[in-house]
């Protein structure tokens, strides 16, 4: 299999003043599959895909697949797939998150990052229907408790009518309307009823984090410690996943692994050359870090006569 160079795909393409669509419907090549192709996303292409491009394109297939070798620039990257700066700051445990997933799947945090929309906009549809179908299961439900409407006369209608209930369902139809993931707009309300379990905490029981707890706990295997404590207004998002991946990082040993997983370091600071070396070297590294970390974290307290804590 050859390669179609990317820039001149799009260069005879342009030429001939059609737009992906157009060669796609004419050629009978998938639209999908020019894109990755001017994206330059493909490293090899069909000898029928070559050919039918070429043929709508009015050149021969050897054209199409001219390479940098023969005098042609190599394509610029953000020319044909546009990158732009992502400036954020995250916890060190989110960042070492993203090197421990890259570890345990084989692929980089680039990918991880750029998934990251899509797979939230997944499990939130997830969330805001699993909520809408366990209310139509409470609806069927009360309906089959109504058939019983009057069929004890000597009781009050109560036992199957709780018009505060209803009140309530009507209070969790609405979030999932606004797409409330976290159910914080049923305290925007009066009501006359508390629609709150007693102590209920929204950081780690609300109905997103719940969700994804859930989820978890359906695709983990018994050995893994993978775990989500909730969605805080404060403190973010805090969960601990690939613990295994930690651990075989430094050979073993929980101290280390510990100290990734929780953020006591970030992974970007670790140097190239012990990231690169034996296990020893990186275990002697996160344990001396960990203790500098807890050094500053004492000297902080004792200055607030707490005494060490850490």
């Amino acid at each position: 299999m050859a390669r179609i160079n990317p820039i001149l795909l799009r260069y005879y393409r342009e030429k001939q003043n059609l737009s992906q669509e157009d060669l796609s419907r004419r050629s009978h090549v998938d639209k999908g599959t020019i894109f990755r192709i001017e994206a330059g996303r493909m490293k090899r292409n069909s000898q029928r895909v070559i050919t039918d491009l070429a043929k709508e394109l009015k050149i021969d297939g050897d054209k199409l697949t001219a390479s940098e070798a023969e005098g042609l620039p190599a394509p610029d990257e953000n020319l044909l797939s546009p990158k732009s700066q992502l400036n954020v700051r995250v916890a060190p445990e989110i960042r070492n998150a993203l090197f421990l997933v890259g570890e345990r799947y084989g692929v980089s945090a680039l990918d991880v990052i750029e998934f990251a929309p899509l797979l939230f906009h997944l499990a939130a549809s997830e969330s805001l229907k699993a909520r809408t179908d366990r209310l139509s299961a409470l609806r069927s439900a009360r309906e089959t408790v109504s058939a019983f409407s009057g069929r004890f006369k000597h009781l009050t209608e109560r036992l199957l009518h709780d018009w505060q209930a209803e009140e309530v369902e009507v209070l969790e139809e609405r979030s999932i309307t606004r797409r409330d993931l976290r159910g914080s707009t049923i305290d925007q309300v009066d009501c006359i009823t508390d629609a709150r379990p007693l102590e209920y905490d929204e950081d780690e029981a609300s109905p997103f984090v719940v969700h994804l707890r859930e989820r978890l706990a359906t695709v983990q295997a018994d050995s893994q410690t993978d775990r989500l404590e909730g969605w805080y207004d404060s403190g973010g998002i805090r969960y601990e996943i690939c613990r295994e991946q930690a651990s075989e990082w430094f050979g073993g040993d929980e101290d280390a692994a510990d100290s990734l997983v929780s953020g006591r370091f970030s992974i970007t600071d670790v140097p190239k050359e012990i990231r690169a070396g034996g296990t020893e070297e990186r275990v002697a590294w996160a344990k001396a870090k960990s203790e500098e970390a807890s050094a500053r974290a004492n000297e902080y307290f004792a200055s607030l006569g707490l005494g060490d804590l850490l």
